[in-house]
């Protein structure tokens, strides 16, 4: 349900947000989508340690440690949010730089939404702790939703700045869901405790480490993108970020179980443990594979018929969806590390991949080739950090089963994909033909993978079938 939610939404988002701004404005909306991602690390990784605590403890049946636990974290929330409101109110007084008044009022915007986003991420993973896998998915569905509605009323009235308040508004709405949970689930006596929050933060501080990395190498592309290009080619840019987030969205579901991750561990399950995820890797990487083909047409109907003003991205756009296939083995694999405690080797994986792509950055400026070619940057980072960590993860667990030849297929699967709808570009001019081609080529793949599925032998005949 909460797959299929969160698909709608951002695609109805994504159908009227960019139809009512242009790529300029659109990037100014973008801006503050990374400053936001950047500022959720202000708790010093707290909430990284109570979501790997929480689970734990209630294994245990530690009743006393969790109570403690939650209301160390509800003390640093309100401390750190304290903190960063008075520092955002003070930075929007403060600037005087380019589109001023769109940061200005943005910065004090946020002021008031980082406490009460930080509130959420906590009453979030109290109920994740105690595997209310309903409770979670609602929070998040009901305040995707009034986002959704606050975004295209903010839009319309108010330009990219409603935008920034529909943020507030999605918080407001999901907390408040967070807090009736938590009433249901009897948490109706939470106090402030801050004993023993240097020995959390000292634990969460590489988990901070390990969200922070993946932070930078998830933006360091826009950060060389407002540096070094104009706002029109970072908001084309910034669009086809936003197509690959309604891929990656779906991997939401695929991480929600953490919590069961982390007791498997701490009783010592490790081969179902390992099964678990090997499963949701699989299947992660199919519905990525069946849906990549499916986007290609689409987004060329788009931009013909709808998004005129974003046509010159459409090469980016096509290519953008690789990015969350490359990105697939760090979302799925990371929670494993974490649960049997490999965060420095999780940590230099990260930055071995960070660094190719800080290079490769730095050779496109150099070089002054188009902002698409930071996707090769990106799929090349990740893949050597997802390689690395799936090259882990089958040494430590040899006794379950090998999906090689499922990897191998489905990146044939994308990249033929893509060469056969480039072949339909070059030799088929009506739209109608095309649509209904593409069409055929997707159920063909999609038939192929089934039969790859139930045929263990099928892989060479079915990628040569495929080329």
């Amino acid at each position: 349900t909460q797959i299929v939610m969160i698909f709608i939404i951002k695609t109805l988002r994504g159908l009227i947000i960019p139809f009512i701004l242009a790529p300029q404005s659109y990037a100014l909306w973008a801006t503050i989508g990374v400053l936001l991602g950047y500022l959720r690390y202000a708790d010093l990784g707290v909430h990284a340690s109570l979501a790997k605590r929480l689970p734990v403890f209630l294994a245990n049946d530690d009743r006393d440690s969790y109570q403690k636990m939650i209301g160390l974290g509800l003390s640093w929330n309100l401390v750190i949010g304290m903190l960063l409101t008075i520092g955002l109110v003070a930075a929007s007084f403060l600037y005087k730089g380019e589109n001023q008044h769109f940061y200005q009022p943005a910065l004090l915007i946020l002021a008031v939404t980082i406490v009460f986003q930080n509130i959420r991420a906590l009453c979030n993973e109290i109920i994740r702790s105690r595997c209310d896998y309903k409770g979670v998915s609602m929070q998040s569905i009901i305040g995707d939703v009034a986002s959704f509605i606050a975004a295209v009323v903010g839009v319309i009235f108010f330009g990219e700045l409603g935008l920034v308040a529909s943020i507030l508004v999605g918080e407001v709405f999901g907390l408040g869901y967070c807090i009736i949970r938590l009433i249901d689930l009897g948490f109706d006596d939470i106090r402030l405790y801050l004993q023993g929050l240097t020995s959390v933060i000292r634990e969460g501080l590489l988990l901070l480490l390990v969200g922070f990395i993946e932070m930078i190498m998830m933006t360091l592309d826009q950060i060389f993108l407002i540096n070094f290009y104009d706002n029109s080619e970072y908001g084309l840019y910034a669009f086809g970020l936003f197509i690959v987030s309604m891929l990656i969205a779906m991997s939401m579901i695929f991480v929600t179980h953490q919590p069961y991750i982390l007791r498997l561990a701490d009783l010592g399950r490790k081969k179902e443990c390992a099964s678990l995820l090997e499963a949701n890797l699989v299947l992660y990487l199919t519905i990525i594979a069946i849906c990549t083909p499916l986007m290609f047409f689409a987004i060329d109907l788009l931009l013909n018929y709808y998004l005129k003003e974003y046509q010159p991205g459409l090469m980016l756009y096509i290519l953008m969806p690789i990015i969350a296939l490359a990105r697939t083995p760090v979302v799925i694999l990371r929670g494993y590390f974490i649960a049997y405690h490999q965060e420095k080797s999780l940590i230099r994986w990260q930055l071995s991949g960070l660094m190719l792509m800080l290079i490769l950055n730095f050779l496109i400026i150099d070089w002054s080739l188009s902002y698409e070619w930071f996707i090769a940057s990106i799929c090349a980072g990740y893949g050597l950090t997802g390689g690395l960590m799936f090259r882990k993860f089958y040494a430590d667990n040899s006794q379950i089963g090998n999906y090689y030849r499922y990897m191998i297929y489905i990146i044939l699967l994308v990249l033929g994909s893509y060469g056969i709808h480039q072949l339909n570009n070059i030799y088929l001019q009506l739209e109608l033909t095309e649509f209904i081609s593409s069409l055929l080529i997707f159920f063909i793949e999609t038939i192929l993978f089934i039969g790859l599925v139930f045929w263990k032998k099928g892989l060479w005949m079915s990628s040569l079938a495929l080329f």
